[in-house]
C-alpha cells in the first residue's frame, strides 16, 4: 500500500465513523424522545386517576 492509499483508506474511516455516530445521536434522540413521551403520559394519567380518587373520596 502506498501513501496515497492510505490516506484515501484513512479520509474513508473519518467519513464513516463520523456518519455512524451521527446517526447513532439521531436515533438516540428519538429513542428518548419516545421513552420521555411515555413517561409523562403516565404520570399525567397517574395524577388524573389520584385526582379522581380525591374528588370521589370527598
Amino acid at each position: 500500500m502506498s501513501t496515497h492509499d492510505i490516506v484515501l483508506f484513512a479520509f474513508a474511516v473519518l467519513v464513516a465513523v463520523s456518519t455512524l455516530m451521527k446517526l447513532m445521536r439521531r436515533r438516540r434522540d428519538l429513542i428518548v424522545t419516545s421513552v420521555q413521551k411515555q413517561i409523562d403520559d403516565a404520570r399525567e394519567k397517574a395524577e388524573a386517576e389520584a385526582q379522581r380518587r380525591k374528588d370521589q373520596a370527598a
